[in-house]
């Protein structure tokens, strides 16, 4: 059959589903076609999430309802979601060739946490969250995640929650509901201090103290890590091996930086995370 054929089937079986949604629904969500013309200021983010899990660009043949963006506000993360988030990063780390060593792994708290490190690759949230499932982890990331097809809903519905950098009323409302999720629901929150990637591959960003403010509120340990060639995936996948250095650091209780402020914490964690990449730049 000519695939020119296909083509066309598959465009009027996605007609005939999009009339259907208008017919049985006052306010259908717009399929992900409309998305996608809506959302071309962050079509970079979601190239970039294409490149990463190797995904062909055929979402555009495709209008179906359930995967387009949902706004619906979650309370709690549904078994079904987060196994299949779980089991969705360790493929993704399997295809990718991606061998994570992970020291001090005993160390990690049995209670929920707020999880920090430093953010130079799309894998690290990937690294932290395949090998740490329990408590789930809730990361905040940047809103234009939350868009990308497919993927988006899924981690909108594990709790992960954007951030507007440029709002700061609005990332108030974010650190207080990361708070919320972390008092009420047991979870712990993934947040990386330099509020963007590192694409320079070396050193650190500049810190946002402002995501210390979680701990302060919540009084829960803050888990520091930092990610060594997670970067190096993007090059290597999936035909040769990359080994990942994911270093747990430190656990620092409530006790010790109860009557520090969020930039003086911010500075400390700095101070440790600086101090063992250091041992990865001087090999």
């Amino acid at each position: 059959i000519p695939l020119s054929q296909v083509m066309d089937a598959i465009n009027e079986a996605s007609d005939n589903i999009s009339t259907l949604l208008k017919q049985n629904f006052a306010n259908p969500p717009a399929p992900i076609r409309s998305i996608r013309k809506q959302t071309n200021k962050s079509r970079s983010n979601i190239d970039d999430f294409y490149t990463v899990v190797n995904v062909p660009d055929v979402l555009d043949v495709f209008e179906v309802w359930k995967f387009t963006l949902n706004d619906k506000e979650y309370k709690e993360v549904s078994k079904y979601h987060k196994f299949t988030l779980d089991s969705t990063l360790k493929w993704i780390l399997s295809w990718g060739r991606a061998k994570v060593i992970i020291s001090s792994k005993e160390k990690f708290p049995k209670e929920n946490c707020l999880i920090v490190s430093n953010h130079r690759s799309n894998f690290d949230p990937i690294c932290i969250g395949a090998n740490f499932t329990s408590p789930h982890i809730c990361f905040i990331s940047k809103l234009s995640n939350l868009k990308i097809p497919i993927a988006g809903n899924y981690i909108h519905r594990n709790l992960y929650m954007g951030i507007d950098r440029e709002n700061p009323k609005n990332a108030v409302k974010t650190i207080n509901k990361a708070v919320s999720l972390m008092l009420e629901k047991g979870y712990s929150i993934g947040v990386y201090p330099e509020g963007t990637r590192n694409k320079e591959n070396k050193g650190l960003l500049d810190f946002k103290p402002g995501c210390f403010k979680i701990a302060l509120k919540s009084h829960k340990p803050i888990v520091v890590f930092t990610c060594v060639n997670a970067l190096s995936v993007h090059k290597n996948a999936p035909f040769k091996r990359t080994i990942i250095n994911l270093d747990l650091i430190k656990v620092i209780e409530y006790e010790e930086y109860k009557d520090m402020q969020a930039s003086e914490i911010s500075n400390y964690v700095r101070a440790l995370m600086e101090e063992n990449l250091a041992k990865y730049d001087e090999k």
